[in-house]
């Protein structure tokens, strides 16, 4: 569920992918999700060992399939409706090689759907300022295409979190609509909880007309 704001804050609308919302969106809005244990369950799976257990047949691999391609089918839809909305940013604290492996590897759609969104990785292990910097880019990325006031709307972790406020403190003028996730190494079935419910209400982030920091329980 979503927290620290008022439901009652956030605009109840209904708006279908295929509308165009272009002189109704109170703001540009570029949107910005992380990839780490927010898209994807990376800390599980390095944990887990599940793909190196993946082609073992057993009930529990058999489960976790199941579930990675119900997420699998989440992530597109969510994209693909950012995507309608305004530019989408995938931020992934990992090499943009083992991005698109292990997209190819456990989510086949989602890995076909990345070539049409900005991806954003490190060259090496990102530094304390990187989420800050990155941000600064969307930032920048908005001043150059936008016609009217700057919103990002982000889905991600503390990291990101932080570098958006950041960007605000340093005198960004943009209106931001944080989502944050409280779980830090969410299973797979986790992250499409989450998402699920940030998909839900991506319409009243979109139109609600001021900045706010909401944590996803």
């Amino acid at each position: 569920m979503l927290a620290r704001v008022p439901s009652k804050l956030l605009r109840m609308v209904s708006v279908s992918v295929d509308m165009d919302v272009s002189t109704s969106v109170p703001f540009d809005t570029a949107f910005v999700f992380s990839w780490n244990d927010v898209l994807f369950p990376s800390t599980w799976m390095n944990l887990s060992n599940f793909l190196q257990q993946s082609h073992t047949p057993s009930a529990d691999t058999a489960m976790v399939h199941s579930v990675l391609a119900q997420l699998d089918l989440q992530i597109v839809q969510v994209l693909t409706h950012a995507m309608s909305l305004g530019p989408v940013f995938v931020v992934c604290e990992d090499s943009v090689d083992k991005l698109q492996w292990i997209s190819r590897t456990c989510l086949p759609r989602t890995h076909q759907l990345l070539s049409t969104v900005r991806l954003v990785c490190p060259d090496a292990a990102p530094s304390p300022t990187w989420h800050l910097q990155v941000m600064q880019a969307v930032h920048r990325h908005m001043l150059q295409s936008a016609s009217g006031t700057i919103a990002i709307a982000t889905l991600g972790n503390e990291r990101l979190r932080t570098g958006c406020l950041t960007l605000v403190l340093a005198g960004g003028s943009v209106v931001t609509k944080i989502v944050s996730v409280k779980k830090t190494h969410p299973t797979p079935f986790e992250c499409y909880e989450q998402l699920k419910v940030f998909s839900d209400g991506l319409e009243d982030i979109v139109f609600h007309n001021a900045a706010f920091d909401i944590v996803l329980n």
